[in-house]
Protein backbone atom coordinates (compact mmCIF):
# COMPACT_ATOMS: atom_id res chain seq x y z
CA UNK A 1 0.00 0.00 0.00
CA UNK A 2 1.06 3.57 -0.58
CA UNK A 3 0.39 4.49 3.04
CA UNK A 4 3.01 2.71 5.21
CA UNK A 5 0.63 2.76 8.19
CA UNK A 6 -1.64 0.33 6.35
CA UNK A 7 1.12 -2.16 5.64
CA UNK A 8 0.88 -5.24 7.83
CA UNK A 9 4.07 -6.59 9.37
CA UNK A 10 5.03 -10.19 8.92
CA UNK A 11 7.01 -12.23 11.40
CA UNK A 12 8.79 -15.13 9.73
CA UNK A 13 10.82 -17.70 11.65
CA UNK A 14 13.49 -19.85 10.03
CA UNK A 15 14.33 -22.98 12.01
CA UNK A 16 18.05 -23.70 11.67
CA UNK A 17 20.08 -26.61 13.09
CA UNK A 18 22.96 -24.35 14.25
CA UNK A 19 21.96 -20.77 15.00
CA UNK A 20 25.52 -19.57 15.63
CA UNK A 21 26.71 -20.80 12.25
CA UNK A 22 23.66 -19.41 10.42
CA UNK A 23 24.05 -16.06 12.20
CA UNK A 24 27.74 -15.74 11.26
CA UNK A 25 27.05 -16.74 7.65
CA UNK A 26 24.38 -14.07 7.30
CA UNK A 27 26.50 -11.40 9.03
CA UNK A 28 29.33 -12.17 6.58
CA UNK A 29 26.82 -11.58 3.76
CA UNK A 30 25.87 -8.16 5.11
CA UNK A 31 22.74 -8.91 7.17
CA UNK A 32 22.36 -6.55 10.14
CA UNK A 33 20.95 -8.12 13.30
CA UNK A 34 19.56 -6.20 16.25
CA UNK A 35 21.53 -8.46 18.58
CA UNK A 36 23.34 -11.80 18.39
CA UNK A 37 21.53 -15.08 19.05
CA UNK A 38 20.20 -15.30 22.58
CA UNK A 39 18.11 -17.68 24.69
CA UNK A 40 14.46 -16.67 25.00
CA UNK A 41 12.75 -19.71 26.55
CA UNK A 42 13.82 -22.82 28.43
CA UNK A 43 11.84 -26.01 28.92
CA UNK A 44 12.92 -29.36 30.30
CA UNK A 45 14.43 -30.77 27.09
CA UNK A 46 15.66 -27.70 25.19
CA UNK A 47 16.27 -23.96 25.14
CA UNK A 48 14.87 -21.81 22.34
CA UNK A 49 17.34 -19.36 20.81
CA UNK A 50 16.43 -16.46 18.50
CA UNK A 51 18.21 -13.84 16.43
CA UNK A 52 16.12 -11.15 14.68
CA UNK A 53 16.70 -8.99 11.63
CA UNK A 54 14.57 -7.13 9.08
CA UNK A 55 14.20 -7.54 5.35
CA UNK A 56 14.36 -4.50 3.02
CA UNK A 57 10.57 -4.00 3.42
CA UNK A 58 10.83 -3.83 7.21
CA UNK A 59 9.38 -7.28 7.90
CA UNK A 60 10.78 -9.06 10.91
CA UNK A 61 12.70 -12.26 10.21
CA UNK A 62 14.08 -14.56 12.88
CA UNK A 63 16.51 -17.40 13.06
CA UNK A 64 15.35 -19.93 15.64
CA UNK A 65 16.96 -23.01 17.08
CA UNK A 66 15.94 -25.46 19.80
CA UNK A 67 19.19 -26.37 21.55
CA UNK A 68 19.03 -29.54 23.68
CA UNK A 69 19.71 -28.98 27.37
CA UNK A 70 22.68 -30.91 28.63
Amino acid sequence: PENPEHRSRSFIYYRVPDITSAYHTLVERGVLFGEPPHAVHRVEKHTLWLAAFRDPDGNYLHLMCEVPNV
